[in-house]
Parts: structure tokens; sequence; C-alpha cells
């Protein structure tokens, strides 16, 4: 059993291994919250009311990404060398080993795992107002 995991071990020692997510999928992670958002403001407000909700909503998910997105920028701008060099390209990285607290998997099971929660919210957000719109407006 040794043996096996040095063999394993020594595989994976020529392929880098990444510990942070490609800038492609943060992308992602953003238009999927402005996804949300918009689907909250153009299906959401009925009354008055309903506007100041979408308000709040709106502002939690601006924090939400407004925070780590400063925090990168203060650390990009302030790190040794951080920042300087190119990031690989999004095929290399879904390639790659990516770093969990459990364990490596591959880049693109990470990125899969990553985006998949945020994506079924916010296409089911815009599903569900699509459905509650054609209900209010009387067409079946």
């Amino acid at each position: 059993m040794t043996e096996n995991n040095d063999n394993q071990n020594n595989d994976n020692q020529g392929s880098p291994i990444s510990d942070s997510l490609h800038p492609l999928v943060n992308m992602a992670i953003i238009g999927l919250v402005s996804m949300f958002v918009a689907a909250v403001w153009m299906f959401f407000d009925s009354d008055p009311y309903g506007a100041w909700l979408d308000v709040v909503v709106t502002g939690l998910f601006v924090i939400a990404i407004a925070i780590p997105t400063i925090c990168w920028l203060t650390w990009q701008r302030n790190a040794d060398g951080a920042g300087r060099g190119s990031s690989p390209s999004f095929r290399d990285w879904a390639a790659a080993e990516f770093d969990t607290s459990t364990g490596l998997v591959k880049g693109a099971n990470a990125a899969a795992e990553v985006l998949l929660p945020m994506a079924a919210v916010a296409v089911g957000m815009t599903v569900l107002g699509l459905v509650f719109h054609i209900i209010a407006s009387g067409a079946a």
C-alpha cells in the first residue's frame, strides 16, 4: 500500500496545484449573482414596500461581492510579486489539481462544485419569477 501512495504522489508532483479559483470562475459567480438580483428586481416588486426589500437584497449581494473583491485587490497590490504574473488559461487550470481542505480535486470539478449551487439559485429564481409573472398576468 505504501508503494501505491508513493506512486500516486509522484504522479501528482509534475502537475501544478492551485489553491485559488480561476478569474473566469469568479466572473461567473458575479454574473450569476447579477442574474439573481435582476430576477428579483424584474419579477418581485409588486408594491412600493416591495421595492425596499429589493434594495435590501441588492445591498446584501453588493456587499457580499464587494468585500472579497476589495480584499483581493488590496492583497494583489501589496503582496510581493503577487498578481504580477499572468494566470494560466482556464483550460490549463481546469485540467490541473485544485487544493481543497478535504484533498485534491480536478479544477473542472472544483469549478462545477462552486458554480452549481449559485447557478441553481439564479436560474431557479428567474424561472419562479417568470411563472409568477405569467400567473399574475392571467395567461395560462
